[in-house]
């Protein structure tokens, strides 16, 4: 179901919308016509704030961001899609790297409707990543989103191949939360080893 199914659902049910996608492991963000944040998700107030490089620490992120600022390349990529229906040989949708950081994406995509149109961004800080184009499969996305944010970033540093030691080191935190950390993502998902992770969050 796509989010233009799920936004017809939301009048008969308020707050079924925000209740839907508050917890999907990846950032998404509505704007209005005139590029303003009408809607958007805690992740996406996390990617924001990392693509701003608000972060204090190298690769950390910042988990108590709670005001969004839409990054300037993302609202000037929203100026290359067509807006208002205009027909043309123009893209539907574009896609966006941080100059900083190439695990930061964004997929932004025009959405027309009535009364009033939008961009609808889809937002990804998944790092370091060696397969930046591969799709996130709905698996993956289903245990990404049975975990907390920094259990994610552990996670997807476990499907990159990395010790312990590396994702301490990456993290800029102790060996020892680090293994608290997958000890807790091994009891949530079910799974005994590093292999198993990997091989869920691929599938």
């Amino acid at each position: 179901m796509n989010l233009a199914s799920f936004a017809s659902l939301a009048p008969p049910v308020p707050g079924l919308l925000d209740a839907l996608l508050e917890d999907y492991p990846l950032g998404l963000l509505i704007l209005d016509h005139a590029r303003q944040p009408v809607w958007h998700n805690q992740e996406a107030a996390i990617a924001c704030a990392v693509w701003n490089r608000q972060p204090k620490g190298a690769d950390q992120l910042p988990l108590e961001s709670h005001r969004l600022v839409v990054p300037h390349a993302l609202s000037d990529a929203c100026q290359t899609l067509p807006f208002g229906g205009i027909p043309g040989p123009t893209l539907q949708h574009v896609e966006v790297v941080s100059a900083h950081d190439p695990g930061l994406l964004a997929r932004i995509s025009f959405l027309p409707a009535e009364p009033e149109s939008f961009f609808v961004l889809r937002l990804d800080y998944r790092r370091p990543r060696a397969d930046r184009d591969r799709a996130v499969s709905p698996r993956a996305l289903a245990v990404l989103g049975c975990l907390t944010p920094r259990e994610r970033e552990v996670a997807l540093r476990v499907r990159d191949g990395m010790s312990t030691a590396e994702i301490a080191g990456s993290l800029r935190r102790s060996p020892f939360t680090v293994k608290t950390q997958l000890a807790s993502i091994f009891r949530k998902l079910g799974t005994r080893s590093r292999t198993q992770l990997a091989a869920m969050l691929y599938g």
